[in-house]
């Protein structure tokens, strides 16, 4: 057997080009020409296709493509008019130092804030009425220029005060 191996690696060894030129013509044409034969089932002169033959043609000579028209219809809208919009951005979240995570934030944090006297915004939870119980308590009350005046005789009332202090016996005595 290693003879008979040996003989046919010495045919093929020595086998010229156009030999095997023919050869491979021969067993690839067939193929070819089987395939042709079965696929040549259409009639070109009546056969009508699914698009024109110059479809494609057309379709690249356009004037308004598609990318085109759409583009010309995209609006890029900064004003942020729609409702949705707008509430989307009061809700946006923040990053808190203190937290060390993303909070949901409202716009109405000054509605639950409040300035001191020193400029400091503090929440209102913290803002006690010590200073009204205080002024209740010993009964102090601002007193206006306009309304007590001194004279060498004293504290004499003025006007205003006068006619509260009316208003408040008044008062007093239809509770009676």
């Amino acid at each position: 057997q290693e003879e008979k191996d040996n003989e046919v690696k010495r045919e093929f060894e020595t086998a010229s080009e156009s030999d095997l030129k023919g050869i491979f013509e021969n067993s690839y044409g067939k193929e070819n020409s089987k395939k042709k034969k079965t696929g040549s089932y259409k009639d070109h002169e009546h056969y009508l296709t699914y698009v024109s033959s110059e479809h494609y043609k057309e379709k690249g000579l356009g004037l308004e493509s598609t990318f085109e028209r759409q583009a010309a219809s995209a609006v890029l809208d900064f004003t942020g008019d729609d409702q949705e919009i707008s509430r989307k951005l009061k809700n946006a979240s923040h990053w808190d130092r203190k937290k060390k995570k993303f909070v949901h934030t409202d716009n109405n944090e000054r509605a639950k804030k409040m300035k001191t006297e020193s400029g400091v915004w503090i929440p209102k939870s913290y803002k006690s009425d010590v200073y009204k119980k205080w002024q209740e308590k010993n009964k102090v009350r601002y007193q206006d220029d306009s309304d007590n005046e001194e004279s060498e005789m004293g504290k004499q009332k003025g006007l205003k005060s006068h006619m509260k202090n009316k208003q408040k016996k008044k008062k007093k005595k239809k509770k009676k």
